[in-house]
């Protein structure tokens, strides 16, 4: 497990468990990088390169799909986006 990981899920002891779960069934698959991905719902697109894919399930909601390399990828305008997305579901 990268050492990013426990970094990032620092004091979530559930959700490094959820990790270590998930990169281990997909390293038994064989060799593989395991990004972590950040999906934030919103009421509109964003228009940003960090967004690796935007789905639209509904039709007020956009699903953007930002891959994280490590916790410095959570930064001002990712915290901005969670804001955002907080306040819009109510």
């Amino acid at each position: 497990m990268p050492a990013a990981a426990e970094e990032l899920f620092a004091g979530h002891p559930d959700g490094l468990a959820v990790y270590r779960a998930v990169a281990e069934a997909v390293r038994g698959l064989g060799e593989c990088t395991v990004p972590a991905v950040l999906s934030i719902a919103l009421p509109a697109p964003l228009d940003s390169a960090r967004v690796k894919q935007v789905v639209h399930p509904a039709p007020r909601v956009w699903m953007h799909h930002i891959e994280l390399q490590g916790p410095g990828d959570v930064d001002d305008e990712a915290r901005d986006w969670l804001r955002r997305a907080y306040e819009a579901a109510g």
